[in-house]
């Protein structure tokens, strides 16, 4: 057994209820990220970002900022109806992200795409997966396993657009 991770959003419950719930028969195939991706964004630390996603963001040149706020993101804060003073700051950082993370997913996305033989370029000793790293281009995996880094970035892609088409316009990963 291992920690799983998954994409949560302000309007969740109007996502996955009534008409919706259709579009989301194959939920986990379609928006679901793999636990290869929750380690990945678990990493140990450089410089207050998870190692893999240090590593991808040079490689790439993108700025992963904004994927690593939706770490550390307390969703409490958008589950109580009274804010006080601090919690009104803490949401005013984390408020609207939703619009930043699709540039930031486009962008890896398209970068990715262009580079040949990923595992090689990674120093991926704390991951022990080549297969999670290869064939960007291609979706491995079916339902909760075996998915690689192209399908996951895809099945993140595919929610945020998802959910921005649905009024979402806050976004955050929930680990359980």
């Amino acid at each position: 057994m291992g920690l799983d991770i998954q994409l949560l959003a302000n309007n969740y419950e109007a996502l996955v209820s009534g008409e919706n719930l259709k579009n989301l028969d194959d939920y986990s195939f379609n928006y679901g990220l793999s636990r290869e991706f929750c380690n990945l964004v678990l990493s140990g630390s450089v410089n207050g970002y998870p190692r893999a996603l240090a590593q991808i963001g040079n490689i790439t040149g993108v700025d992963m900022e904004h994927i690593i706020d939706m770490i550390d993101c307390p969703e409490e804060i958008y589950n109580s109806s009274a804010f006080d003073e601090q919690k009104n700051e803490i949401v005013k950082h984390y408020e609207s992200n939703i619009d930043r993370l699709i540039v930031t997913i486009n962008t890896l996305i398209e970068q990715l795409n262009n580079i040949d033989h990923l595992p090689i370029q990674l120093d991926h000793k704390f991951l022990n997966s080549d297969y999670y790293f290869s064939d960007f281009k291609i979706d491995k995996g079916r339902k909760g396993s075996g998915k690689n880094l192209g399908h996951d970035l895809r099945n993140f892609k595919r929610f945020l657009d998802f959910a921005k088409s649905h009024g979402t316009s806050n976004v955050w990963f929930f680990f359980g």
